[in-house]
């Protein structure tokens, strides 16, 4: 995902939190299992369904400071999810799950930067 949101724009749609600028990181999942399939932002084949990220620049508070910060730029926090036209419960939990554990490792990982 990371590697993605270099392509994305900064602020636009995805707006802002906090003062902080957000992207809009698309996806496709399976709505069995709630699996990951690709972040693009081309349409989803029939057999997958849709779904946006919101993520927050979370270690800069503006632009400049975002692309001068190499710890933010790597882990950047989703702060809501979004699915078109609805997810199963099943794929709903797991994406939540994912989403909690991504952002739990970003902050470790940046905290144990902090450190050194």
């Amino acid at each position: 995902m990371i590697h993605k949101l270099g392509h994305e724009s900064i602020g636009g749609n995805a707006g802002n939190f906090e003062g902080k600028p957000c992207f809009g990181a698309n996806f496709w999942f399976n709505n069995e299992a709630g699996e990951i399939i690709e972040f693009t932002n081309d349409t989803a084949p029939a057999n997958y369904k849709e779904g946006q990220f919101k993520v927050v620049l979370s270690y800069g508070s503006n632009i400049t400071e975002f692309l001068r910060n190499p710890i933010a730029r790597k882990y950047p926090e989703i702060i809501q999810t979004y699915y078109r036209d609805g997810a199963s419960q099943q794929a709903k939990l797991t994406i939540a799950l994912s989403v909690e554990l991504y952002n739990q490792l970003g902050k470790k990982l940046v905290d144990h930067r902090k450190e050194k």
